[in-house]
C-alpha cells in the first residue's frame, strides 16, 4: 500500500501552484551580521577575536625574547604543504610552532586529539625549534602532557599568561 505524504490544514502542494503565504524569517536575530568576506561583525569594527588577539600578542612578545619575526606560513612536510601560525622567514624554517588558545572542558577528548596530532606533524619538521604555545587554559595541554608526554620528545611545549611564557615540557 503506499502512502500519501501528510499535510497540514491550509498546506498547498507544488500541483497546486506556488505557496505565497509564507511568512519571512527575521534571520537578523539567529545570526550575526556577515561582512563581505563571510567573517562575522563584531560592535566594534577593530576588535578581534581571542584566538586572533592571542597570537598577536604572541608573535610580539616571542619577537622580543626569541629576537625572531613569526609569522603564519605554510610550509613543506614530506610534500604536503601545511599552514603553522608561528614560523620563521625563509625556506627551511629554524622555528615552526602552533599556538592553541583553548579552554578547559571536562572531557577533552577532541583537544587532547589535536594536540596529538600537532605533536605529529612537528615531529615530521626539521627545524632548530618545534613547539607548541598555548594560552587561556593551561589545564588541558598539561593533562595531555600527564598522559602523553613520551610521544612529544624534540616539541616544546610553552603557556602564554599574557606576560611571560611558562614552558610545560
Amino acid at each position: 500500500m503506499v502512502r500519501k505524504p501528510r499535510r497540514f490544514v491550509g498546506q498547498k502542494t507544488l500541483e497546486q501552484g506556488p505557496i505565497t503565504n509564507l511568512k519571512p524569517i527575521r534571520t537578523d536575530a539567529l545570526r550575526p551580521e556577515r561582512k563581505a568576506d563571510g567573517a562575522a561583525r563584531s560592535s566594534r569594527p577593530d576588535a578581534l577575536p581571542p584566538h586572533r588577539q592571542f597570537e598577536d600578542e604572541l608573535r610580539h612578545f616571542l619577537k622580543t625574547i626569541w629576537q625572531v619575526d613569526l609569522q603564519e606560513r605554510a610550509i613543506q612536510i614530506k610534500g604536503i604543504r601545511k599552514k603553522f601560525d608561528l614560523v620563521s622567514d625563509g625556506a627551511r624554517p629554524r622555528f615552526v610552532g602552533d599556538a592553541k588558545y583553548i579552554k578547559n572542558i571536562p572531557v577533552p577528548a577532541a583537544k587532547f586529539s589535536m594536540i596529538a596530532e600537532y605533536v605529529w606533524l612537528l615531529s615530521h619538521v626539521s627545524a632548530a625549534r618545534r613547539f607548541l604555545i598555548f594560552g587561556h587554559d593551561r589545564k588541558i595541554p598539561e593533562r595531555w602532557l600527564k598522559r602523553y608526554k613520551s610521544l612529544a620528545q624534540g616539541i616544546e611545549f610553552y603557556f602564554f599568561t599574557g606576560t611571560k611564557l611558562v614552558r610545560l615540557l
